[in-house]
């Protein structure tokens, strides 16, 4: 039996709860999406924490976002949406800054690989728990559920933030390869484009500073592509499908066009306001709104946006266009980080911003998410320590 040192794994025990808690409870209790769980993960801090939590200081940050609060309310109160819904988002905000604050005082002041080797154990578990398909509970009405999430598609979501770390953590390209076999195999047994594109692209992260590497991983990626087709290993129309987006049937491609087509309308239709925060479902169904009612029956992903671009873009209109141009060129200018970070925790935030895109532009579930915490703890770990890197 193995048993945690509390004292010696708060980060990783934190990291742990903050993915299991808001999936199980959202299942057992049948909740529309994991948010609301996520963000009461605060009261959990304390108790791994040595009874000490971390609150977001008063600078010119949170003058900021006093701003921007009061601006959305007058906003909500002039487009007659929910006021009550732009104060929950806005609380909702204030909370992930907490959890996000603490987790990385945990990550720099704490043994950070041993931490998130507890963290890959955890992964691995889960991935070796899948080829058992294992569904009990209200799991069960869950076609396609990974334990402890509804679907593989929230698995990537949640922990495809880890894989560049994993990857970074393999010795030789050697080890890189049969760990991207094993996820790959995963990604693909799963059935989740989701999965397969974070685990391409955790690879290629973890072998940006290497030329020689990046040959070897464009080999691997081809031979196994080869290797698929000539032996029909997996259902290679299930992906195709989601690459076509003419005249298309699939739900999930639908779901992004339908993102697209949230942007534009409420750009049109407010002035390039946005229709106010958490207020997406107040916008009239689109073109691929209706297809995905007249396919499914119901209206579905229209709060999230699908992806987290549309989300920011459909409510806060032109000024969610700045935030998205301004988060973009913070990213690249960290992408020297990959190949030239001075540890093993600077590679990690540096990677979580790149991942971060795929929540961005390509699936997302809205603005609580695992993915918004660790985002947040990058910005607070590189204001802190770009200054010590720049000379």
């Amino acid at each position: 039996m193995i048993v945690l040192d509390k004292s010696k794994y708060k980060l990783a025990i934190i990291l742990i709860i903050l993915v299991l808690i808001a999936p199980i409870i959202s299942v057992g209790f049948q909740l529309s999406s994991y948010s609301s769980v996520l963000l009461l993960s605060v009261f959990f801090i304390p108790f791994f924490s040595s009874n000490k939590i971390y609150f977001p200081k008063t600078n010119k940050y949170f003058y900021f976002y006093l701003s921007f609060s009061f601006f959305e309310i007058i906003k909500s109160i002039y487009f007659q949406s929910s006021t009550l819904s732009v104060l929950s988002v806005l609380i909702g905000f204030f909370i992930i800054s907490i959890i996000s604050k603490n987790i990385y005082y945990k990550s720099v002041n704490e043994k950070f690989e041993e931490n998130m080797k507890i963290v890959f154990y955890f992964i691995f578990s889960l991935v070796v728990l899948s080829f058992y398909n294992i569904n009990f509970g209200d799991y069960s009405n869950f076609s396609k559920s990974l334990f402890p999430f509804k679907e593989p598609g929230h698995f990537a979501l949640y922990l495809g933030y880890f894989f560049p770390l994993a990857f970074y953590f393999c010795k030789n390209f050697t080890t890189k390869f049969l760990l991207f076999i094993l996820l790959g195999y995963f990604s693909l047994n799963s059935e989740s484009f989701l999965l397969v594109i974070m685990t391409v692209l955790s690879l290629l992260i973890s072998n940006y500073d290497s030329k020689k590497n990046l040959i070897y991983v464009f080999i691997s990626i081809f031979v196994g592509v080869l290797v698929i087709v000539q032996y029909s290993l997996f259902d290679l129309e299930y992906y195709l499908a989601r690459l076509n987006f003419e005249g298309t049937r699939n739900l999930s491609s639908l779901s992004y066009l339908q993102g697209w087509d949230i942007i534009i309308t409420t750009l049109n239709s407010t002035n390039l306001f946005g229709v106010g925060l958490n207020n997406l479902e107040s916008v009239k169904p689109g073109e691929f709104s209706e297809i995905i009612y007249d396919i499914s029956g119901k209206y579905f992903n229209r709060n999230d946006g699908g992806f987290l671009a549309a989300k920011v873009i459909g409510e806060l209109g032109w000024f969610g266009v700045l935030v998205l141009f301004m988060y973009l060129k913070f990213v690249i200018s960290k992408l020297k980080y990959l190949s030239k970070a001075y540890s093993s925790l600077q590679y990690f935030y540096s990677s979580v911003l790149i991942i971060s895109l795929i929540e961005f532009f390509i699936r997302g579930l809205g603005y609580f998410t695992i993915g918004t915490i660790l985002i947040t703890s990058s910005f607070i770990y590189f204001k802190t320590h770009d200054k010590y890197y720049s000379s």
